[in-house]
């Protein structure tokens, strides 16, 4: 026969179920909330990560194309060199050497260049020996 006491014990089992069964769906919710937050955010990161890609070989085409420009303006500066070795020195019937003359890699480079805005331009600061002179090639 079943006694009051187990009845009781009975409810109280049954009311702790409930109470754990409750509890459980509020944080399975708050669980599946969270996971629905988590998969926005990487959908966001995904699509960033798709624009920094996107982004990454438009820059390393430019980068390539910037290198073959530069290969070019190499090679045109050194075919030019060794063209001039192979022509003949310029004839006695010339008036001036200098209208005669090719200008050569040599001559390019020694050519004075010129000073950028931020720089002084007094002439008589002589920079210092230690220090290179910087390139501003952007």
């Amino acid at each position: 026969m079943i006694s009051i006491e187990q009845i009781r014990s009975l409810e109280n089992k049954v009311h702790t179920a409930v109470s754990r069964i409750r509890s459980l769906s509020e944080e399975n919710a708050t669980m599946k909330d969270r996971l629905e937050s988590y998969e926005q955010r990487i959908a966001e990161l995904q699509t960033l990560v798709a624009a920094f890609k996107a982004d990454q070989d438009e820059i390393e085409a430019g980068i390539v194309s910037a290198l073959r420009h530069l290969d070019a303006l190499e090679d045109s500066i050194t075919e030019p060199t060794s063209e001039t070795e192979s022509t003949p020195e310029p004839t006695a019937e010339a008036d001036d050497p200098a209208e005669t003359h090719d200008a050569t890699v040599d001559d390019v480079s020694e050519t004075p260049v010129p000073q950028s805005p931020e720089e002084p331009t007094d002439e008589n600061t002589a920079p210092d020996e230690d220090e290179e002179p910087e390139l501003d090639i952007f």
